[in-house]
């Protein structure tokens, strides 16, 4: 679809240096105050071109969002003002092609007649496959043969005012020079009668999947070419359609935000929908302070307003791409479609200890949302280590001291005592992984009736790291001999659940 633009004319004075940029074929959305704030300026929005809504086959969220605009040339209230109307328009170059002049038979431009006109047309409730079935005729848009009718006069204005030249071309359509609509230039298209142009009220308007609309306006498209001569006709005419009724391609709808949303009145059009699959995971399995490993689950969308957003429980974290994990991740829909995509969740390296379970959240505005259940057990890291061996002392010890691989492994490193003259040492090989775990020195001078003490027992890292596993940490502990006939080391283990 084409990029959508918005522009602001402030005023018939300022056309010159304000041009508002239009293709030939491309749906003008207008916003005109009849007092306060704002009554001397006209927001012109470019929706795109009509015959890319005229052939859609889904929705189609976030056509454009002009919020920050309407906010700032209206008011922050600009939603609730009934004093501000709306309206589209949008046309293909009126009259007879140059290998035609009779009109008959015209070149068609992007499946339209040369002479095909697209019109909002007031719309009240949610429902884009019907609309007000007011006739109306040629002479209710302005003169005949103007590129934009008179129906919105400051528009059409700002459109003579533009040079053909800047206007973009193409190989398959034709551009000619905007005229000059009749009657005033200055008339506000407020004035005109018919279901052109609507004002907001202090209210929602309709809702649609939970989502709030301000204001609404179906999508017309009509063909002022007489069926039988081909000339230009009061008669707004589409064969095998009655004259003055036209076909109905679907609704935009503007929310509080700006945000302006379409909705096809195509029958695939239909209502948001989310699928995830599966709708649980088998459980994780991880140990205090490390990832689990990740597992994917898909998500697909069709008819959409806006992303997905997948939420992670507590204790687990989402990603999109399998690298970048985080608390929330965003599929992104694009012409109200996901494709099947993948995602990953895992239990976070920041899980508390024990049983953790939720649900990752699948949500899109107006879809409704989808759950997949997660359920893990984050270990610490002394029961990883133990496996279905009891946590008796000796265990305890073997897994602070030494670096074994398991209760049962012989791959440990023995402690190495040590005597000098000044210092009893030990060396040994103490896990450092592990916060809960307290490895200290004790010494005492009498195993009969001393008691053990930490109070002058030292510890340094070795120098010598050679040969030692991974997150251990070969470490010196030491007491002074002083004057001690006799002294007596030891190490302690602690640990705290």
């Amino acid at each position: 679809m084409k990029t959508s633009l918005f522009t602001l004319i402030l005023g018939i004075a300022l056309f010159s240096s304000a041009r508002a940029q239009f293709a030939n074929g491309d749906l003008i959305m207008s916003f005109q105050a009849t007092g306060g704030i704002g009554s001397d300026q006209t927001v012109v929005a470019n929706l795109g071109a009509g015959y890319s809504f005229r052939d859609l086959n889904s929705n189609s969220p976030n056509v454009i969002n002009i919020g920050s605009l309407l906010s700032s040339t209206y008011g922050d209230d600009w939603f609730d003002r009934e004093d501000l109307y709306y309206c589209i328009i949008g046309n293909y170059a009126a009259g007879a092609s140059p290998a035609n002049p009779g009109g008959l038979g015209a070149p068609v431009v992007n499946g339209d007649a040369r002479n095909a006109i697209y019109v909002g047309r007031s719309k009240t409730d949610n429902d884009p496959t019907t609309y007000n079935a007011y006739s109306f005729a040629a002479s209710a848009l302005g003169g005949v043969g103007t590129q934009v009718q008179t129906y919105n006069a400051t528009v059409a204005t700002a459109l003579v005012s533009t040079p053909a030249a800047t206007i973009p071309t193409s190989a398959n359509s034709t551009i000619e020079d905007f005229t000059t609509p009749a009657g005033n230039l200055l008339i506000n298209f407020t004035a005109y009668t018919a279901d052109f142009n609507q004002a907001f009220s202090d209210d929602v308007l309709f809702t649609i999947n939970g989502i709030e609309y301000q204001g609404g306006m179906t999508l017309q498209r009509q063909n002022r070419t007489d069926s039988t001569s081909g000339a230009l006709s009061n008669n707004i005419v589409i064969p095998g359609i009655s004259a003055g009724t036209g076909s109905n391609e679907g609704m935009f709808a503007i929310r509080a935000d700006g945000q302006v949303d379409y909705y096809t009145a195509n029958s695939s059009g239909g209502t948001p929908t989310l699928d995830v699959s599966p709708v649980s995971l088998p459980a994780f399995s991880t140990t205090v302070g490390t990832a689990s490993f990740y597992q994917t689950f898909t998500i697909s969308g069709t008819n959409l307003i806006d992303n997905a957003v997948v939420a992670a429980p507590t204790n687990f974290e989402v990603s999109s791409d399998g690298i970048t994990y985080s608390s929330i991740v965003t599929n992104a829909q694009s012409g109200g479609v996901i494709p099947l995509t993948t995602n990953y969740v895992r239990v976070a390296s920041t899980a508390t200890i024990g049983s953790v379970s939720g649900n990752v959240s699948i949500t899109s505005v107006g879809a409704t949302a989808k759950e997949i259940a997660v359920s893990g057990t984050v270990e610490t890291l002394y029961a990883a280590w133990l496996g279905t061996n009891a946590p008796t002392e000796e265990n305890l010890l073997k897994y602070a001291i030494g670096g074994a691989t398991s209760p049962t492994a012989t791959d440990g490193i023995a402690s190495v005592t040590g005597l000098n003259s000044t210092n009893l040492t030990i060396t040994a090989i103490i896990r450092t992984n592990d916060p809960t775990l307290t490895v200290f020195g004790e010494s005492l001078t009498n195993l009969t009736s001393g008691v053990w003490s930490s109070n002058n027992v030292s510890s340094v890292n070795s120098t010598n790291q050679s040969g030692v596993p991974a997150n251990t940490a070969r470490q010196i502990f030491s007491v002074s001999r002083a004057s001690d006939a006799k002294k007596f080391l030891r190490l302690d283990v602690n640990r705290t659940p």
